[in-house]
């Protein structure tokens, strides 16, 4: 959140001292990073808004380096359920002064795409600002919270691991978590 000199690095920290003991260069603008069962790190970057774009990275965090660079993955926020990294991407383009949003599914040993739009379609379209993901591992319920406008009640829609929406319910501002 530098702009325009965004941070592009991971910092490894030796949790006996807190002490930074490497960093590793990944991309522009990274948001979020969440730890598979493999001992990877998939972290994501919203790029600077213009000439470089959104992307997902996996690091190995045996050996502290970037293993993978998933450019033609989008992100805007993630989850894992079992092998299966749930994506969506809605990140604003200046320059087009928009933000489509895309759902995706990946196969976390292959690291490919196996699936777009994984919720129902017409939900999806009326879905103005994505700020949660969110998957039952029991059930596989998927969980998507809408921030609407960020001023307002948000909504929070529950599919069917099948992605049939079940339900909707008005939330506080903002739904950012689920637990």
């Amino acid at each position: 959140y530098r702009y325009p000199d965004y941070d592009n690095t991971v910092s490894v920290i030796d949790i006996a001292t807190f002490k930074e003991i490497k960093k590793i260069d990944v991309a522009d603008n990274l948001n979020r990073i969440i730890a598979d069962e493999y001992g990877c790190l998939w972290v994501s970057s919203w790029g600077d808004y213009y000439s470089v774009p959104s992307a997902t990275y996996v690091i190995d965090s045996e050996k502290d380096a970037l293993v993978s660079s998933l450019m033609d993955l989008p992100n805007g926020n993630m989850t894992f359920c079992g092998d299966s990294l749930y994506v969506y991407s809605s990140v604003w383009n200046y320059e087009t002064q928009t933000s489509d949003t895309e759902y995706y599914l990946v196969d976390v040993k292959s690291r490919k795409v196996v699936s777009t739009g994984f919720i129902d379609k017409t939900v999806a379209a009326g879905i103005a600002a994505p700020y949660l993901i969110a998957v039952n591992p029991v059930t596989g319920e998927i969980f998507i919270g809408d921030a609407a406008d960020y001023v307002t009640p948000g909504i929070l829609h529950c599919f069917a691991a099948d992605g049939r929406q079940k339900w909707s319910v008005i939330t506080g501002d903002v739904p950012a978590a689920l637990v």
